[in-house]
């Protein structure tokens, strides 16, 4: 025991006695008193901030819940990351001549090549809403994977600094959800491929229909050959047709549709991930309510979202052409993504943008009607131009 607690225990039993205290010693027991309060409310709070975390870096960190989407991605050419079935993010690289850069060189070249035939098809030829959607899907794609090659260069330095900040969090905030991160990805990315996959089979199936009463009309007993002139006149109404050059051609198609749908998943996962570290941060301030919390302790949670805005900021950095970026504080700004930091990606825009979209169809499918129904036989319907 130390002199000065000696000293003012010795002089709280002279108080008992005589009834009185000098000042000094008042002055220490109330600083005593003091000292046992804040130690109380530290130990009322307790509980939660320092609480027993239910993290899984195997399930709930965003380097392991990527993990098999990226590798779904990079067998579709896209995401050129080294040491992705690494333990943590420290792993990962990005290197210029690995083998995976090389595939993704590769799909763009091809894509690239469907571009410039579809405008050259445009240019030579009348314009119709069927060139125009090909142009559009083609050139978005190619773009789309131009935009995944520039973040594959950030994404380890992107990696370890989420990483670092979900260790961080982990000691002090609970894991609210009973799914894991990584069963969350899992659960969405096979509901959007699975729909993808639908679609695009859909798109086959009929092309083939369509090829065959062709092939059919034409007597020609070649129904894979009607099929891929019919499905990429851009190419074979400027250069032969052989089987092979046909097959090509479909599997670089097939990399674009692959393309056009995974920037929709990567967003969605994403977002579901930084919403997360959100909710756990707001679960954390519920938790206290009506509590009268230590300084300390709101400094902490000041904190934890100081950094959790700062990795909005990186994360937003990143992927601002494809979303595009979140705003800073929530008491002065919306955090929210962005489309190129011009507006708020909120539920009125999507709904308003939903009906553009219904809208446009609607025009579309009408104006392809009138164009068929412009057709005087089926030769010209399967005319390929």
């Amino acid at each position: 025991m130390s002199e000065e607690l000696k000293y003012i225990l010795a002089e709280r039993f002279t108080f008992y006695i005589y009834g009185k205290m000098s000042p000094k010693s008042s002055s220490q027991f109330g600083k005593l008193d003091n000292l046992k309060t804040e130690m109380d409310t530290i130990g009322m709070s307790e509980p939660v901030t320092s609480s027993v975390s239910a993290f899984d870096p195997n399930a709930d960190s965003l380097h392991a819940s990527m993990r098999p989407i990226i590798m779904l991605a990079q067998c579709f050419s896209l995401f050129p990351v080294s040491g992705v079935n690494s333990p943590d993010a420290s792993y990962l690289r990005f290197t210029w001549r690995s083998p995976k850069f090389i595939y993704c060189v590769i799909s763009i070249v091809g894509s690239s090549m469907m571009t410039v035939f579809n405008i050259l098809r445009i240019v030579t030829n009348e314009i119709n809403s069927t060139k125009m959607t090909t142009l559009v899907f083609n050139g978005t794609n190619l773009i789309a994977t131009f935009l995944f090659l520039r973040l594959a260069v950030q994404w380890p330095c992107l990696m370890v600094t989420w990483e670092k900040l979900e260790k961080e969090l982990s000691y002090r905030h609970r894991k609210i959800s009973k799914t894991s991160l990584a069963a969350k990805f899992k659960i969405v990315t096979t509901v959007v491929m699975m729909f993808a996959l639908v679609e695009h089979s859909l798109s086959i199936a009929q092309g083939y229909i369509k090829a065959k009463e062709c092939a059919t009309f034409q007597e020609d007993p070649n129904i894979f050959g009607v099929y891929f002139q019919m499905q990429f006149p851009q190419i074979f109404s400027r250069i032969s047709y052989s089987l092979w050059k046909g097959i090509l051609v479909d599997l670089i198609n097939i990399l674009s549709t692959f393309s056009w749908n995974f920037v929709d998943l990567f967003l969605i996962l994403i977002s579901i991930a930084l919403t997360a570290q959100f909710r756990q941060l707001n679960s954390r301030l519920n938790s206290i309510r009506g509590k009268a919390m230590p300084e300390w302790w709101w400094a902490e949670a000041r904190s934890d979202y100081n950094h959790l805005a700062t990795l909005t900021r990186q994360l937003d950095s990143r992927i601002s052409i494809m979303v595009m970026r979140f705003l800073a504080q929530v008491t002065t700004d919306n955090i929210c993504l962005t489309g190129m930091k011009f507006f708020s990606v909120t539920r009125s825009l999507v709904l308003t943008v939903a009906g553009t979209i219904v809208t446009y169809e609607l025009v579309l499918v009408q104006f392809n009607a009138t164009q068929q129904n412009n057709s005087s036989n089926s030769t010209i319907f399967c005319e390929v131009k």
